[in-house]
């Protein structure tokens, strides 16, 4: 489809999903370059070995995890970018699952009010308005 038929919001939305994954990766591979330069030396000890390897293998798997998720959210923003129905169902899932759980979390959400102020509302808000948008603009995708 043309860049005509994308809606505005959506454009920002999948630049803005793009951006965060790339992010999300380098993050990933920032944490796999620690995991090589620190735990890729030499250890005096037997303990000092098996606590390295062990820490090591942890944070080489946190850091593919990682990286996986952001390569997720591209495409995930790459999708919506070109209008993929797949992307716009991923994304209304998800849109859905935060308006549910701020519906059931509701008290919680009244609480941190009194401590984080109106952004503590506004957030919710948005949330809930781009499931709406996103459940409205639902004929721009094939």
């Amino acid at each position: 489809m043309s860049y005509k038929n994308r809606p505005i919001i959506v454009s920002i939305i999948a630049l803005l999903d793009m951006i965060g994954g790339l992010s999300i990766m380098l993050l990933g591979g920032l944490t796999f370059l620690v995991f090589f330069g620190v735990f890729g030396a030499e250890f005096t000890n037997e303990l000092e070995s098996v606590m390295g390897s062990i820490l090591g293998t942890v944070l080489g798997v946190v850091a593919g995890v990682v990286f996986i998720v952001g390569l997720i959210v591209f495409l995930i923003g790459r999708g919506l970018w070109n209008l993929n129905y797949l992307a716009w169902l991923i994304s209304t899932a998800l849109y859905g699952l935060s308006t549910l759980s701020i519906i059931i979390d509701y008290e919680n959400l009244l609480a941190s009010y009194q401590i984080f102020g109106i952004s503590a509302i506004i957030s919710p808000l948005i949330t809930i308005g781009l499931f709406i948008y996103f459940i409205k603009v639902r004929s721009h995708f094939s």
